[in-house]
């Protein structure tokens, strides 16, 4: 059984994401059809990226990802088709693609064209996954495609080596922030030295391997260290912020309690 997972920035309120449903059944009732996310922030190609990168690798191979994010009919939106890790994904060529797949080169990329200008691209999207269905070589639905080259936000390093400056790129459903500071990037730096990561208002200078570490030597009770602020790294290997026991009716969330947003910065100091 064919699957097709459905990101956009569409939202719940209205009816653009049942109703795209019900085109994908009434065309190809057997496909099984997984929403990753209708609440991508609009045209935020950085979210629907990381979206996308931390949720393929628990899909199985010929799996096709629609991607519903930026891709109005307009000359600047070229529709294409991309394989990338055995797995296939159709949107537009607005960056999103790219930012997903630059750091190894896709399989096979193609540009198609719409069938029917009457279709919404979602529709013609979803016509083009059962093509895909039915062939999954590529060139039988277009012609081979270079993406838009786009590179996201990178961190920086200060010219004297001692510290590192990143950005959020991406805020999950519990206000926890993700920088585009990864694992590797701040050993690499960091060569050892302790370090301090300077977070409005106080300094960390700690990051767990999880939340729950936070609870490790604690002899006070549970409450007593709800709220408070934990940096981790994620199962992406990026740096993570987040507050023990988030709750936003009760102890607030690192979003709300700091006042992060997309792109806002935060410096990591090393010290000698």
């Amino acid at each position: 059984m064919s699957i097709i997972t459905l990101t956009t920035d569409f939202g719940l309120k209205d009816y653009y994401v049942g109703a795209i449903k019900g085109f994908i059944f009434q065309h190809f009732p057997e496909v099984r059809v997984v929403d990753l996310s209708h609440l991508i922030d609009p045209f935020n190609h950085t979210e629907a990226s990381y979206l996308l990168k931390a949720s393929v690798r628990n899909f199985p191979e010929n799996t096709i990802h629609i991607v519903g994010v930026d891709c109005e009919k307009n000359i600047k939106n070229v529709p294409v088709a991309m394989r990338w890790k055995k797995q296939f994904f159709i949107g537009t060529d607005n960056g999103i693609l790219s930012l997903l797949s630059n750091e190894e080169t896709p399989e096979q990329v193609v540009t198609f064209h719409y069938q029917n200008q009457s279709k919404s691209t979602m529709e013609e999207f979803v016509l083009t996954a059962g093509k895909i269905i039915q062939n999954p070589d590529l060139n039988r639905i277009g012609t081979t495609h270079e993406l838009k080259k786009v590179t996201s936000i990178q961190p920086i390093v200060a010219k004297d080596g001692n510290s590192i400056t990143g950005s959020v790129v991406y805020i999950d459903g519990m206000g926890n922030l993700v920088f585009n500071i990864s694992k590797k990037f701040f050993e690499e730096v960091r060569k050892g030295r302790k370090f301090e990561i300077m977070f409005k208002p106080k300094i960390l200078k700690t990051i767990y391997e999880n939340y729950g570490e936070v609870l490790v030597g604690i002899n006070g009770e549970l409450k007593d260290v709800e709220g408070s602020k934990v940096a981790i790294f994620n199962e992406l290997d990026y740096l993570e912020i987040g507050t023990f026991g988030a709750n936003p009716n009760r102890t607030g969330t690192a979003k709300t309690l700091y006042g992060f947003d997309y792109f806002d910065s935060l410096t990591i100091q090393f010290i000698p």
